[in-house]
C-alpha cells in the first residue's frame, strides 16, 4: 500500500513539473518590459536570440478562453534537431487531463502579450546569456530557472504533499517497527544460539528487500496499462527516474526503520523474552504518539488547504469577469517615445478613440491614482473609491439605480458628464460635483497638443444608484503575481461617466489612461486599421489580449485548486491508513484479553471502550496542537473539519475492530 501511495506522490509530482518545465526544456526566464520599438520588432530578437544560440525558446501562454487547462507554446526554433526529437509541434502530453499543451510557430503570434513566463531548452547555466542577448535588443528579461532536484521538490511543494508525505512515513514506521516488535523471541533465541544481531538485522532486511520486491512487481503490473491507457508512455524516461527515487526513498527509509526497531527489539533479558515479555509500553507510546502526530499534521495541512481553496476560488471568481463578454485589447505605447512624440499622437489617438466609441468598440475605466478598494475609501477625482469610465463601461457592467432598475441612457454632449453617487454615500452631494467640476476645468480637459482646448466648461448631473454593488475595475493586467494585482472590484463607488466628444478628457490625458491600459478596445483589427490611418500606428508597439495576464493566474490557481484538492484526498486516504496499523498493533496485543472478556459476556464497548476512548483522547490532542501551532482552529470550518477527523478515526476504529476481533477470534479457537 505505501508502495502505491509512493507512486502516486511521484505520478503528481511529475505532473506538475512538466506543467512548470514543459519537455524538452531546462531553463526559463521572465520578459517584464519591451523596449524594442515595435511587437515585430521584439519578436524578430526573441527568434535571432534562439537562432544564434542554437537553443529552443518557448513564450509559455496560457488559455483562459479554452479549455480549463490549456496552454499555447509559441515556438521560437533555434534547435530544429532538439525540437524535433521532444513531439515538435505535437506535444507528447503527460497528463491532458491536468495540462493540454499545444505547440505553435512564433509567427502565430498575433494579440498575445508578450510579457510574462517563457521556457527554454538552454540549460541554468546559458539562460544569463540568452537574458543578456535579450536585453541587448530591448526585451528586457530575468531569469527564473530551476534545478531539476529544485524543479522536482516545487513540484512537491505545490503539491502540498510534504504533509501527507510524513504522515505516510509515520504509518509505515510504525507498521514497520510493530512487525520487527513481535519478532523479539526469535531474535532472542537467535542470540542465544550465538548468532549476532547484524544477522537478524540482515535478515529482516532481506525480507523487507523481498516485500518490497513483490511490491514493485504488482506496482508494474498494475502502472504499466495505466500509463498505457492514460499517456501512451509519453515521456516515460523521464517519469522513471522521479517514480525510482520517490521507490528508493521509501526503501531506504523502511531499512533505517528495520535496524532501528531490530536493535530496540532485541534488548532486554533473554529468559523473559522468551517467557513473553512484549514491551508493550514501548509500543503503546508509540503508537499514541504516532496518531497524536498524524492527526496534528493532516489537520494542520487540510486548514492550510482550505484556506488556499477558498483564496484560489476567490481569486478565480474575480479573474472568471474577464472571461465574460468579448475580449478586450490594450494597445501598447512605445517606451522609446519622447515628450514631443506624445504631443504629436496624442491628438490622433484621441480621434481614434472617439470614432471607436461611437462604435461602441472602446471601453474605459480609469480607477483614482490612490485606489485601494478599501469600501470606507476618500471619494474625488483622484479619491481611492473612485472610477472614471465611459458609456461602454455602464452599458457593460450590471449599474442599478435605488429602484433595482439598470442605469441607461446617461446624457452626453460638449461638456458634459454624468456623477454616479451610491446612496450609501453620506456626504453633501453638491461639493463632490464641484470637486469635478474643478477637476475637468482645471486640469483634464486642456493640454498643450495641436488643437487641444485652452479652457472648457463642464456641466455635470448627479445620478444616485443602488447602495451595495460591488463594480469590476478591469485591473489585474500588469504581468504581476495575483497577490500583487490591485483590487478587481470596488464596493460604492463614485463614478463619473465622460464620453469622448465631451471634450473633458485631454489628448495627452487619454494616452496617459491609454499606457495604464485604462482604454480598452474591443475590436484589435479596426484599431490597427484607425492608428493607420491616422499615421501613429508606428508609435505603438503592438495590440495585446488584456487578459494575457489574468490568463497566467488564472492557470496558476486552477493548478493550486487541483493541487489542494490532490493533498486533501492523499492526507485523509493515509490518516484512515494510519488509523488501521494503530488498530492492528491495540488487537494483536490483546487477542487473548479480548477473547477471555467475549467469553465472559462483555459487550463490545466494555470490551473496547478504554481503547476508544484514548484514541478520541489522542485525536482531540492532535488537533489541540494543530491549533496551538498553527491557529487551525480559527475558522468554523476548521471545527468541523476537527470534529470530522475525531469522527472518522473512531468510526474506523469501531470498523477495524470489529474485523480484527472476528479473526482473531478464529485464530484463538483454532489454536485450542
Amino acid at each position: 500500500m505505501a508502495l502505491g501511495f509512493a507512486a502516486v506522490v511521484a505520478f503528481q509530482v511529475f505532473v506538475t513539473a512538466d506543467e512548470v518545465q514543459p519537455v524538452g526544456t531546462q531553463g526559463s526566464f521572465t520578459v517584464v518590459e519591451l523596449e524594442s520599438a515595435t511587437k515585430d520588432d521584439a519578436i524578430g530578437v526573441i527568434d535571432e536570440t534562439a537562432k544564434s544560440l542554437g537553443v529552443n525558446i518557448f513564450k509559455v501562454q496560457p488559455d483562459s478562453y479554452g479549455l480549463p487547462q490549456e496552454r499555447t507554446l509559441f515556438a521560437f526554433v533555434g534547435d530544429r534537431e532538439g525540437f524535433e526529437a521532444n513531439g515538435g509541434y505535437d506535444y507528447p502530453s503527460f497528463s491532458s487531463r491536468a495540462m493540454v499543451t499545444h505547440v505553435a510557430p512564433a509567427g502565430d503570434i498575433t494579440f498575445q502579450d508578450l510579457r510574462g513566463r517563457y521556457v527554454t531548452s538552454a540549460p541554468a547555466a546559458q539562460v544569463e546569456q540568452v537574458v543578456t542577448r535579450l536585453e541587448q535588443g530591448g526585451v528586457l528579461a530575468t531569469s527564473t530557472s530551476l534545478g531539476p532536484g529544485v524543479v522536482v521538490l516545487h513540484g512537491a511543494a505545490e503539491g502540498n504533499l510534504f504533509g501527507p508525505s510524513v504522515v505516510l512515513m509515520l504509518a509505515l514506521g510504525l507498521a514497520v517497527a510493530y512487525s520487527v516488535s513481535r519478532r523479539r523471541k526469535v531474535y532472542a533465541l537467535r542470540a542465544l544460539h550465538g548468532y549476532r544481531r547484524v544477522a537478524s538485522v540482515r535478515a529482516e532486511v532481506w525480507s523487507c528487500t523481498v516485500l518490497f520486491g513483490v511490491g514493485l512487481a504488482v506496482l508494474t503490473v498494475v502502472g504499466v496499462p495505466f500509463l498505457w491507457a492514460h499517456n501512451g508512455f509519453n515521456q516515460l524516461s523521464g517519469f522513471l527516474p522521479v517514480l525510482a527515487v520517490t521507490v528508493l526513498g521509501l526503501y531506504l527509509f523502511t531499512v533505517v526503520v528495520v535496524l532501528v526497531a531490530v536493535r530496540a527489539a532485541s534488548r532486554g533479558s533473554i529468559p523473559t523474552i522468551l517467557k513473553g515479555e512484549r514491551a508493550s509500553v514501548r509500543e503503546g507510546v508509540l503508537a499514541a504518539t504516532a496518531q497524536v502526530t498524524v492527526l496534528a499534521i493532516v489537520m494542520a495541512t487540510t486548514s492550510a488547504a482550505m484556506t488556499r481553496i477558498e483564496s484560489v476560488a476567490a481569486t478565480m471568481d474575480e479573474y472568471s469577469r474577464w472571461s465574460e463578454g468579448d475580449p478586450l485589447y490594450a494597445l501598447r505605447l512605445s517606451v522609446s517615445g519622447t515628450r514631443e512624440d506624445d504631443v504629436r499622437d496624442a491628438p490622433g489617438l484621441s480621434a481614434v478613440i472617439a470614432e471607436l466609441e461611437q462604435a461602441g468598440q472602446v471601453l474605459m475605466a480609469h480607477p483614482g491614482d490612490a485606489f485601494s478598494g478599501d469600501p470606507d475609501a476618500e471619494v474625488g477625482p483622484e479619491g481611492a473609491r473612485s472610477m472614471i469610465v465611459n458609456h461602454a463601461y455602464v452599458e457593460r457592467e450590471p449599474i442599478e439605480d435605488p429602484d433595482g432598475r439598470p442605469v441607461r441612457d446617461l446624457p452626453t454632449g460638449e461638456d458634459h458628464f454624468s456623477l454616479l453617487v451610491p446612496m450609501s454615500y453620506d456626504g453633501d452631494v453638491e461639493p463632490l460635483l464641484q470637486q469635478y467640476v474643478s477637476f475637468f476645468s482645471g486640469f483634464a480637459c486642456t493640454d498643450d497638443t495641436e488643437g487641444g482646448r485652452a479652457s472648457c466648461d463642464p456641466v455635470g448631473s448627479v445620478v444616485r444608484t443602488k447602495a451595495g454593488q460591488d463594480l469590476f475595475t478591469y485591473n489585474g493586467t500588469a504581468p504581476l503575481p495575483a497577490q500583487m494585482q490591485p483590487p478587481m472590484f470596488v464596493h460604492d463607488p463614485v463614478l463619473v461617466v465622460v464620453s469622448a466628444d465631451s471634450g473633458l478628457i485631454s489628448p495627452l490625458l487619454y494616452l496617459s489612461y491609454t499606457s495604464g491600459n485604462d482604454v480598452l478596445f474591443t475590436d484589435p483589427d479596426v484599431l490597427d486599421s484607425r492608428l493607420q490611418e491616422h499615421g501613429i500606428r508606428g508609435s505603438f508597439q503592438g495590440i495585446d489580449d488584456a487578459s494575457d495576464a489574468v490568463s497566467d493566474s488564472v492557470a496558476f490557481s486552477r493548478r493550486q485548486l487541483r493541487m489542494d484538492a490532490f493533498s486533501l484526498a492523499l492526507g485523509w486516504a493515509v490518516l484512515a491508513l494510519a488509523a488501521v496499523v494503530m488498530v492492528a498493533v491495540y488487537c494483536d496485543r490483546r487477542r487473548r484479553p479480548m477473547f477471555v472478556q467475549l467469553i465472559h459476556g462483555y459487550t463490545f464497548a466494555g470490551r473496547h471502550w478504554p481503547y476508544l476512548a484514548g484514541a478520541a483522547a489522542l485525536s482531540l490532542l492532535g488537533v489541540g496542537i494543530a491549533g496551538a501551532a498553527g491557529g487551525s482552529l480559527a475558522h468554523g470550518r476548521d471545527v468541523a473539519a476537527a470534529a470530522a477527523f475525531v469522527t472518522i478515526q473512531v468510526v474506523i476504529s469501531l470498523v477495524a475492530i470489529s474485523i480484527y476481533e472476528a479473526r482473531f477470534r478464529a485464530d484463538v479457537i483454532k489454536r485450542n
